[in-house]
Parts: C-alpha cells; sequence; structure tokens
C-alpha cells in the first residue's frame, strides 16, 4: 500500500503533499514498527514447529527450553504403550476396543462404551483390584485411567504448560 501511495502521481504537487502528511507518514511510521515486531517474533518463535501447529519458543533462550521437547516427547510415547498393555490385559483389540485419548477433562484416559463397561466382566473384576480407575461417565461412554496412565498424562499436561 505504501508502494502504491508513492507512485501515485498527481497534477498539482499539492495533492502530492496531502497524500505524504495524510496517509504515508503515519503508514511508514505503522510499518517500521511492525517490521521490528515481526523481526522479534522470528528470532523468538521456532518457526519449524509451527508446520505442526505448536508455537515453541527457541530452546537458545533458555537451557531448560532445549529439555522440554525430549522430555515431551518421551511422555507423549507413555500413553500409547500403557494402552497397549490395556488391551492385552483385558484381551482386547486395541483398533476397536478400549480407545485411547486425550480428554480435555481427564487428560490422557481410555474410553469404552457403557454397555461394554458393564457387561465386559473383566472390567469389574479388575475395578474392584483399583488396577483400572473409573473417571466418569459421558453420553454413553465410560472413562477410566490406570496409575501409569494418570502419571504419564500429568506429566505430559505439566510440559506441554511449560
Amino acid at each position: 500500500m505504501i508502494q502504491t501511495l508513492e507512485n501515485v502521481q498527481t497534477e498539482n504537487e499539492e495533492y502530492s503533499a496531502l497524500i505524504d502528511e495524510l496517509y504515508l507518514v503515519a503508514l511508514k511510521s505503522f510499518n517500521e514498527n511492525l517490521e521490528k515486531y515481526s523481526e522479534m517474533v522470528e528470532q523468538t518463535i521456532d518457526l519449524e514447529q509451527l508446520d505442526s501447529h505448536k508455537y515453541v519458543i527457541k530452546p537458545e533462550y533458555d537451557d531448560q527450553l532445549g529439555a522440554l521437547p525430549e522430555k515431551l516427547e518421551a511422555t507423549h510415547d507413555g500413553p500409547d504403550s500403557e494402552h497397549e498393555a490395556v488391551g492385552r490385559d483385558l484381551d482386547l483389540e486395541l483398533d476397536k476396543k478400549p480407545h485411547l485419548e486425550n480428554n480435555p477433562t481427564y487428560g490422557y484416559c481410555s474410553r469404552v462404551t457403557k454397555n461394554f463397561a458393564n457387561s465386559f466382566a473383566g472390567l469389574q473384576r479388575h475395578r474392584r483390584k483399583q488396577k483400572y480407575i473409573e473417571l466418569g461417565m459421558v453420553k454413553g461412554s465410560v472413562f477410566f485411567t490406570t496409575k501409569t496412565l494418570r502419571s504419564l498424562a500429568e506429566d505430559h499436561r505439566d510440559y506441554s504448560d511449560k
């Protein structure tokens, strides 16, 4: 826009001065401030992580920031392995039941249908042993976790918040 206004040719020099006074001076000032802000963002944010929708400050700014991605990745793989262990323990196919999800309320947890949970004797037996902790029911689904999965979910949430 600045370039376009600078290229406007008028027959009267007064009009050119008026365009410069009313628009160009202010726009150039705003543009300078935005360029400084843009440079600051590019120097601070890890732009490579934006492709995966992650807004991460570059690790060069703090030594602790360099260790966080490694810890976060380690906690990201943990729930998957615990989900596989739950499936084996309950003798279930992982692609059908139970479903592993990162629930906004409960964090990482497993989910089965209410009917399945009520009819599956193994899950009932394991609940009594407190191996599986029921978190709640929502719209016909039962959410449950294990102590290991709960710990991994808390670690993942803590590292994500940092």
